[in-house]
């Protein structure tokens, strides 16, 4: 994915969440769903933002093995209390971290959490999951088979790591 694709994604994402009502704040996941999160908090002119630590792989290549999430959240988060939050990941695989966030964050009793993905990897998700991932996730950008590489993330991969990895067709809006 390229920045242009991702701008499109962006921008595709803020009109569905428009659409809905604005959040109050916007909670984005660390480390992938932070630049995300961001722009969409830029777009949608939420400026209370909160990162949440959560580390569910062993390392950052491609198909890293996965290990149960933890998930860090801190005092801060009492923030969401009667908020309207809006949680945003950039891939999700399993659905495992996703739905830990949402429960963890479910204790700070938030009016609303709506979820966010831009990626959705239906080859991690079919395996695992009945349901169908717009029944579990909010706002969807994308759904695919296999890796997508963001552009912040390719200084991090040589050539040959991305042999198999699946460069979206996004919508053009």
């Amino acid at each position: 994915m390229d920045w242009e694709e991702f701008e499109r994604l962006t921008d595709l994402l803020a009109q569905r969440i428009q659409a809905d009502r604005c959040p109050d704040i916007i909670v984005g996941l660390q480390r992938g769903g932070l630049i995300p999160a961001v722009m969409l908090s830029h777009q949608l002119g939420t400026q209370l933002f909160l990162s949440l630590p959560v580390k569910s792989t062993s390392s950052d290549v491609v198909y890293a093995s996965k290990r149960p999430p933890v998930i860090i959240a801190n005092d801060l988060f009492a923030q969401i209390a009667g908020k309207d939050t809006v949680v945003v990941d950039d891939v999700v695989g399993s659905g495992d971290t996703l739905r830990g966030v949402l429960h963890t964050l479910h204790r700070y009793a938030p009016a609303q959490i709506r979820s966010v993905a831009y990626i959705v990897n239906r080859e991690h998700w079919e395996p695992v999951n009945e349901r169908e991932p717009m029944e579990a996730i909010t706002y969807i950008g994308e759904e695919i088979r296999g890796w997508v590489i963001f552009p912040w993330e390719r200084r991090l991969f040589h050539p040959e790591d991305t042999e198999n990895v699946e460069t979206p067709s996004l919508p053009t809006l």
